[in-house]
């Protein structure tokens, strides 16, 4: 499923909207009506996407799995992470030295804004030995190398 299709999903909604605070599947069971299959497909659904944090805890012996619907701090509306999403949206495969020479933002708040986005799954990571490389969360994994290829200074030439 797509982002855009859970919030057409009535289930996913009164789901995320039950979750404003850690709850058990048997909550929110209770607290919306919805089958308990159901609930566990979607939780599942819900927590690949990033739009649900899970903890849990033992009670009685018997592990219990808690769902919280994730807050996103960082919103596209931000001007400091829009601009980030848009170069590295003009440049995928850019490394981290590039963006911050394009952005001009210190690294501290560069670092920390990447390591949001990419736990907010608005961008993926390629980290190799000595260059992490940042791609658009819409680019195929298949398409990584050849972007990558196409970054390097001795390619640009050819």
């Amino acid at each position: 499923m797509e982002p855009d299709d859970f919030l057409r999903d009535e289930y996913a909604r009164l789901i995320l909207k039950s979750t404003t605070t850690y709850k058990p599947a048997s909550e929110i069971h209770k607290e919306t009506g919805i089958p308990l299959g159901t609930i566990y497909r979607r939780l599942e659904l819900l927590k690949n996407a990033g739009l649900l944090q899970v903890a849990g805890y033992i009670e009685n012996g018997v592990k219990v799995k808690t769902y919280h619907n994730k807050p996103r701090r960082y919103h596209v509306s931000n001007p400091r992470i829009s601009r980030i999403l848009e170069i590295i949206q003009k440049n995928p495969a850019i490394s981290y030295r590039d963006i911050q020479k394009i952005s001009g933002y210190p690294f501290g708040t560069l670092s920390n804004s990447l390591s949001n986005l990419e736990k907010d799954s608005k961008i993926t990571v390629k980290r190799f030995t000595r260059r992490t490389h940042h791609f658009p969360s819409h680019i195929p994994s298949v398409e990584y190398p050849v972007l990558i290829n196409l970054r390097k200074e001795t390619a640009k030439k050819l």
